[in-house]
C-alpha cells in the first residue's frame, strides 16, 4: 500500500513538474533567436524534447501504478505470489537494498563524471563515464565497451561543436 502511494505521488509530481516545464518555464527562459524557431538547433530543442521524454515516464508510471494497483489487489485474493507489471516484479528487501546502493554508486560516478567534466572536458570525461557504465551495467566484452565509449561521445562531440557550432566545455587541462 505504501508503494502505491509513493508511485502515486511520484507519477503524478512528474507529469505536473514536465508540463510546467514544457509550457512554462523553456517557452519563456530559454530565448531563441527567430531564424533558429522549429530546427533541431534551437537553444529549447534539448530541453523540450528531454521534457517531454520525462512526460512520457511519468504517464507509464502512472499507468502502471493503477494497473499494477488492480493487479495486486487480484492476485492478494487469489494467492500471495508476487505481482508483475509490465515485466517489472515487486522487490524483495535485499533487492531495494541492492538497488538503492547501485543507484547510489551512479549518483556517486555522476557527480565525478561533473567534476571531470570541468577538468578534463567534456570529451575525455564523457568516454570514461560510459566505458564504466557499460562495464558495470554491460556484459558484453571490453573491445565493445572501448569501441563504444569512444565512438559515441567522439560523434556527439563533433556534432555539436562543428555543425551546431554549440560551445562543448573543454576542461582546464
Amino acid at each position: 500500500m505504501r508503494r502505491y502511494k509513493l508511485d502515486l505521488i511520484l507519477s503524478i509530481f512528474v507529469i505536473i513538474f514536465s508540463l510546467i516545464l514544457i509550457i512554462f518555464i523553456i517557452p519563456n527562459e530559454i530565448k531563441v533567436p527567430t531564424e533558429l524557431k522549429g530546427t533541431y538547433l534551437a537553444p529549447s530543442f534539448l530541453p523540450k524534447g528531454y521534457s517531454i521524454f520525462l512526460l512520457i515516464i511519468g504517464i507509464v508510471l502512472l499507468a502502471a501504478t493503477l494497473y499494477g494497483r488492480r493487479l495486486i489487489l487480484k492476485e492478494e485474493k487469489e494467492e500471495k505470489e508476487k505481482a508483475m507489471i509490465f515485466g517489472i516484479a515487486y522487490l524483495s528487501d535485499k533487492e531495494r537494498r541492492d538497488s538503492f546502493f547501485i543507484a547510489i554508486k551512479l549518483w556517486v560516478v555522476f557527480i565525478i563524471f561533473m567534476i571531470l567534466m570541468h577538468f578534463i572536458g567534456m570529451l575525455v570525461a564523457s568516454i570514461f563515464f560510459m566505458f564504466f557504465i557499460i562495464m558495470y551495467f554491460g556484459n558484453g566484452s571490453k573491445m565493445v565497451a572501448v569501441c563504444v565509449s569512444i565512438l559515441v561521445p567522439v560523434a556527439l562531440y563533433s556534432f555539436f561543436r562543428f555543425l551546431g557550432d554549440v560551445p562543448v566545455p573543454n576542461g582546464l587541462l
